[in-house]
């Protein structure tokens, strides 16, 4: 048997945020692309942002501790001083608190009226009066459990130094403002504790509705803000007073409920990534420390570099570096002409660079040693405040290695304001005013460096040696990182056995659960979910492609990834730009607009020429004419990129601007410098200065971010044109290079060379434009499938932009780039420079297909590929809704009477119509009660008695609210005066205008509460509204009735079984139940019955949509529906079409009740991750 003959292929990947394609090229003897072998789309479960369950854990975490710690400390006190269980009112917290001993024997302060003017169960009493008088244990121990219920707040620093930390600190600031406030009310009302504070506020007030309130409002004068120390000192004085009449209160046990009383879990410490040369052995180090800094500053300056008028570029000398880093290691912060001066530097002709930066031009300033800089702050700011000399940073300098390590640990990781006070004051002898302001001044960067401690500090030594950067450094040093190390595989592994410097979470193998761990738990996963997620399917899809590489003899000689953009990008970068695009397409349609009102074709080109002329505030940049609205379309003004478009490839707004017609063609293919340094003289124009061109940018405010492309070196970083097309042409972001390296571990020949490259985004979209298939995915899907895809849009609806270029509404765009990105020239950047000088040439100069059936063959591979989804069967669901409900009534197992409570207010109800809806209790919903109460299908829960009595008061109550409303609402203005002066004849005219809606409701509610004031009453600040909702219960008391109850969250599946009449039905099964413990689906309640089908949301099903033609679809939601005719609700998304089917014209195709949907005849199907079919179920009849 002969062998199987071998083919070069060249491998092209596009990976999204949530999508895969990989597209396998043929190549000749030359490595040039001859023909397309294969292809596959691949979609997979987008990740899903883990902020909101991280902050929903913290509070749930933050109430089971609160609960725990109390239930501790009611048991201790109870056995302690032989109390009942309800002394402080029932644990459940459904009856009103037991009023105190204390308010039995003296009701306290009376009104006018004789009436109380302090609750009987008033907690601020006793911790007052304990304080000088004996108090019953009972009533001891509810002041106890007053203070651990209200401990005040510890004052926390806001580490960090990003712009949220800002903001973050300004309102720990706010806390803190308030907190000094509220000891200075202290101090002024003669209060020793909180309590006696409290009790004081309750005394003062002459009617129990006119007391302050207790608790803290941001943005009133009321607020109050106790701090935990103040709380320990009141519970240690009561605690103290009281111990002469309580023999019980020992010293041993003061100290223990002092401990829980205050006691607060410590924080876990954070997860520290590994060292990208030593993962095995050291942790990453923190970049606020001063081994860091000291390698930051010597690395950075070591990249200095003197560039002379010819491109010459020189390094510094030792003596200079050191002179450099000298000053930035005191904290001294230096820009570029500080440089200059430093090194001396007084010919225009020579000028300092930084190398490395994102963009390759002069940096603007070096950085400071962070520690020092910031000590340095704190010292500034005490020697201003306070007239004395700050000493912070002389300490610092002062200590030993260890001691400064402590000293810098303190101030990076110590939150507590008070403790790191006293670290200061106690351990370093710091006096306590000048520690309160390191507290509250000092701020270190976060983040952690990629090396460890050994890295660093070898590293370290060969920068300070010679003047050389950080890889050569490395490589005296002998340093070889994780990625270099050149592992090699026959298929891929796991991404946490290559990058174990990237992952978190690694387990050791001597810890519990090794051996039967999955990879996450014993190698770690990188945080970040989109990255984890594409790893992952790009390991399972070039894993499956090498199977079938073996089989068809396959040898890959090229590998290309293009990564989108979004992929690179955190979630709030996401957010931020599906922002920032949401209001450029609102801008784009009042552009559009303004050009139709104008006469003119809403075009592209047009568009930014109006945004141009706003931007330049109507005025010529180059020759200070003013540009009038006339004349921005007749030719007498055009669009100029600044910096040559043939060298710089920047077809940008930001390289654009609307200038006048004669500059233009006289500056030709130069830059603004070249053409324009000599000064502008254009006959009919006004002559101009080079510096009056660059005085007029500075001064225009959104040309600002465009001056450096006028100075003269703006072309520096595109002079060196292999290095701008190796750039230009190669992604090298840090996931890019990261994937790419993955995907070579299997492909070791290509490391090294040009076989293995991250693609730029750029260059596919430009060749895709080039060779015309913007639209061929469009054409593809809108034949096979017409009423999914539109029509591709002609030559003039692209020009008027009534349809897009390039539709993305089907998944296999993706495999287009991947296509495009496999066979992309290796001169590719060259010819679309050469295309580029001639951007304004009438004939589209196009680049050459790779060969002349490109774009046929690319037809048939899309054609025949069908989009690959990756089922997400797991239970890792949402359980339920976040808010809890309060039930009054049960009408089955899903449905409830449930009661909400709104606040009376504009910002709740919103609108009139809605205010009236609301206020009432449907009397449908009371007959249905009476009907089940009597029947028995209703279950009464809660404290009522007479549910049906308290609805039918509770009823009237809100109609006459209602009424109430009404006429208030009638009794506000519809109309407002106000005057305002005629432009024509200077005059002050008096006019009307109509009050908004919304305006006069507001105006109604203001009425309202004054009216219920004058009358000496307490308004009403909520009403309980009652209705009907589906709901689960989390959680029974000990009636057996529910305690917790939320509303559903996910489904889980869908089971379609037969019953024992041998009918198809279905269960739509909750994730909750299918979480418990014990629970068992309702097609098992009889063994007659059996299961047919099961369907999980993602699973590919292939069924007859409605319109009679037979898809692959995937379910998309499950639902019970309503009623009986309508049973059940399904809806399938094709798998080819990205964009959501309910947003799709044709969504009622693939919309079902239970009914259709058998009679589209379902059909499981599962298909591996290249889309071969594995299994399917066959038809259920």
């Amino acid at each position: 048997m002969s062998a199987k003959k071998s083919t070069n292929v060249a491998l092209g990947v596009d990976v999204g945020v949530a999508s895969l394609a990989l597209c396998v090229v043929e190549l000749d003897a030359k490595k040039n692309p001859i023909g397309i072998l294969d292809g596959v789309s691949f979609v997979y479960p987008a990740a899903d942002s883990a902020a909101e369950r991280r902050q929903h854990r913290s509070a749930r975490n933050g109430y089971q501790h609160k609960s725990s710690r109390l239930k501790e400390i009611r048991n201790l006190l109870i056995s302690k001083f032989g109390l009942m269980p309800d002394f402080d009112g029932k644990s459940s917290g459904i009856s009103d608190c037991t009023p105190t001993d204390l308010a039995l024997e003296d009701e306290g302060p009376l009104d006018k009226n004789g009436k109380r003017l302090v609750s009987p169960n008033s907690r601020s009493r006793l911790r007052s009066a304990g304080l000088t008088q004996k108090l019953t244990q009972a009533d001891l121990a509810r002041a106890i459990m007053h203070i651990a219920k209200n401990r005040g707040m510890r004052l926390t620093r806001v580490l960090g130094t990003s712009d949220e930390d800002q903001k973050a600190r300004k309102e720990a600031s706010v806390m803190a403002l308030q907190a000094r406030e509220t000891s200075r009310l202290m101090q002024s009302e003669n209060a020793e504790t909180p309590g006696q504070l409290l009790w004081k506020r309750e005394l003062a007030a002459t009617a129990s509705h006119l007391r302050l309130p207790l608790r803290r409002r941001v943005g009133t004068s009321l607020r109050l803000q106790f701090v935990r120390g103040q709380l320990e000192h009141e519970l240690s004085a009561l605690l103290a007073a009281q111990k002469s009449w309580h023999t019980e209160l020992t010293t041993d046990f003061c100290a223990q409920l002092t401990e829980l009383v205050f006691f607060e879990n410590p924080a876990p410490p954070p997860e520290i990534g590994r060292c990208t040369y030593n993962p095995e052995t050291e942790a990453r180090i923190p970049v606020s420390s001063d081994i860091f800094q000291q390698k930051r500053i010597y690395e950075e300056v070591n990249n200095l570099r003197i560039e002379d008028k010819d491109g010459g570029r020189t390094k510094l000398t030792l003596e200079q570096r050191d002179i450099i880093a000298g000053r930035l290691m005191m904290g001294d912060d230096l820009s570029a002409s500080q440089i200059r001066n430093l090194l001396e530097i007084t010919s225009k002709n020579r000028k300092v660079s930084i190398e490395g930066r994102k963009v390759n031009t002069p940096s603007k300033k070096l950085m400071g040693h962070a520690i020092m800089s910031a000590l340095v702050a704190a010292d500034e700011r005490y020697e201003y405040e306070s007239g004395n000399h700050g000493r912070l940073c002389e300490l610092y300098m002062s200590l030993e290695d260890y001691q400064r390590e402590d000293f810098e640990k303190a101030l990076r990781e110590e939150k507590d304001r008070q403790t790191l006070v006293t670290i200061l004051c106690s351990g370093y002898g710091v006096e306590y005013v000048e520690a309160e302001n390191a507290a509250d001044t000092i701020a270190l960067p976060r983040g952690y460096a990629s090396t460890g401690i050994t890295a660093t500090i070898e590293l370290l030594e060969n920068l300070k040696k010679q003047v050389v950067d950080n890889t050569t450094a490395a490589d005296y040093a002998r340093l070889v990182p994780v990625v270099g190390r050149n592992l090699t595989f026959d298929r891929l592994p796991y991404y946490g056995i290559i990058f174990p410097h990237l992952v978190r979470g690694r387990m050791s193998p001597e810890d519990r659960g090794y051996p039967a761990a999955t990879n996450e738990q014993r190698y770690g996963r990188i945080p970040n979910s989109v990255v984890h997620n594409s790893l992952n399917a790009i390991r399972k899809v070039v894993n499956a492609f090498l199977k079938k590489a073996k089989r068809n003899g396959w040898v890959v000689s090229s590998v290309r990834v293009e990564l989108a953009r979004e992929l690179k990008k955190s979630q709030e970068q996401r957010d931020k730009d599906a922002l920032r695009m949401h209001r450029e397409q609102v801008q784009n349609a009042a552009y559009d607009a303004a050009l139709v009102k104008l006469g003119v074709t809403a075009s592209r080109k047009n568009r930014r020429k109006l945004r141009l002329w706003e931007a330049q505030e109507r005025v010529c940049p180059y020759t200070g004419v003013a540009i009038a609205e006339k004349d921005l379309f007749n030719g007498k003004f055009d669009l100029d990129h600044i910096l040559p478009r043939a060298k710089t490839l920047d077809d940008g707004l930001g390289n654009l601007l609307l200038v006048h017609e004669a500059a233009n063609k006289v500056k030709g293919d130069k830059t603004p410098f070249e053409a324009f340094h000599a000064g502008l003289r254009i006959d009919g124009l006004p002559a101009r200065t080079y510096g009056e061109i660059l005085n007029a940018i500075e001064k225009t405010k959104g040309l600002a971010s465009k001056k450096w492309r006028f100075l003269p070196d703006a072309m520096d970083k595109f002079d060196d044109e292999n290095d701008f097309q190796q750039r230009y042409k190669s992604d090298t972001s840090y996931i890019a290079k990261t994937a790419l390296h993955y995907i070579l571990t299997v492909f070791p020949d290509l490391r090294g060379t040009s076989g293995g490259q991250a693609v730029n985004g750029q260059i596919t979209s430009e060749l895709r434009n080039r060779w015309g298939l913007g639209d061929l995915v469009q054409e593809v899907a809108h034949h096979q499938d017409p009423l999914l895809m539109e029509a591709p849009p002609t030559r003039e609806e692209r020009e008027l932009a009534k349809k897009k270029a390039k539709n993305r509404d089907d998944h296999r765009h993706h495999l287009l780039d991947a296509a495009i990105a496999a066979c992309a020239p290796r001169n590719v950047v060259q010819q679309l420079q050469s295309i580029a000088a001639r951007p304004w040439s009438k004939h589209q100069i196009g680049v050459a297909m790779p060969w002349p059936e490109f774009r046929n063959d690319l037809y048939d591979m899309i054609w025949n590929c069908q989009t690959t989804h990756q089922p997400n069967r797991s239970l890792n669901k949402q359980l339920h809704q976040a808010t809890g409900l309060g039930v009054v009534a049960r009408l089955d197992d899903w449905q409830f009477v449930v009661r909400t409570r709104k606040r009376l207010d504009i910002q709740d109800f919103g609108t009139s119509d809605k205010l009236f809806k609301d206020l009432r209790v449907d009397a449908k919903l009371i007959r249905s009660l009476v009907k089940g109460i009597e029947a028995g299908t209703v279950e009464v829960l809660g404290r009522a008695t007479d549910l049906i009595g308290e609805l039918t008061r509770h009823g009237e109550d809100l109609e006459n609210l209602a009424l109430e409303f009404r006429s208030l609402l009638d009794e506000q203005p519809s109309r407002q005066e106000y005057e305002y002066v005629d432009k024509k004849t200077g005059e002050t005219m008096t006019g009307s205008r109509q009050i908004p809606a919304d305006v006069r409701l507001g105006l109604a509610f203001s009425a309202y509460r004054q009216r219920c004031l004058d009358s000496g009453i307490q308004p009403r600040r909520t009403v309980s509204l009652y209705c009907v909702k589906t709901a689960i219960v989390v959680a029974t008391n000990e009636k057996d009735h529910p305690a917790r109850v939320y509303r559903p969250g996910s489904n889980a599946w869908l089971d379609v079984y037969r019953n024992m009449e041998g009918e198809l039905d279905f269960e739509i099964v909750r994730t909750i139940d299918a979480m418990r413990p014990g629970w068992k689906p309702q097609w098992q309640s009889c063994s007659e019955n059996s299961r047919v089908l099961r369907l999980f949301n993602g699973d590919t099903v292939r069924l007859q949509g409605k319109d009679g033609k037979r898809r692959l679809c995937t379910l998309l939601t499950t639902s019970t529906g309503g009623g009986t005719s309508t049973r059940g609700d399904f809806a399938f998304q094709p798998i080819n079409l990205s964009s959501h089917i309910g947003k799709h014209p044709a969504r009622n195709t693939f919309r079902f009740s239970f009914k259709s949907l058998m009679e589209a005849q379902p059909e499981l199907v599962v298909r591996d991750c290249w889309g071969r079919v594995t299994y399917e179920s066959g038809r259920l009849n």
